[in-house]
């Protein structure tokens, strides 16, 4: 099992990094681009928004606070994209390697049942 996971994970490495890569800068932004609009800015302005009133209305504190969880789980998960696709190695000699052994592990079990 870890075999075939390995080997699914190798062999789609650079769509995986791809896919961190852009799901990162769409929760954290592109610090080449001021522009550029992303989830945790967005998300930090509606709590500010609402920080200003929360004390006048329970039930706008309770979604303020949600607001605020969301943004506590944007950072944290942008954060752990970002780890994620630069932790990532797409590395054809251990694709190769992880490839033959579940060949012979699976001739080895046709072989021996």
């Amino acid at each position: 099992v870890e075999l075939a996971a390995e080997a699914e994970r190798l062999g789609h490495a650079e769509a995986l990094a791809s896919a961190a890569s852009l799901a990162h800068t769409a929760l954290a932004g592109n610090p080449e681009d001021p522009e550029s609009v992303d989830a945790t800015t967005v998300v930090a302005a509606a709590g500010q928004a609402l920080d200003g009133v929360r004390a006048h209305d329970p039930a706008l504190a309770a979604l303020a606070d949600r607001v605020g969880e969301i943004s506590i789980l944007l950072a944290d998960v942008s954060g752990e994209l970002a780890g994620y696709a630069d932790q990532l190695d797409a590395d054809p000699v251990r694709l190769a390697v992880v490839e033959e052994r579940r060949a012979a592990l699976t001739a080895l079990t046709r072989k021996y049942g």
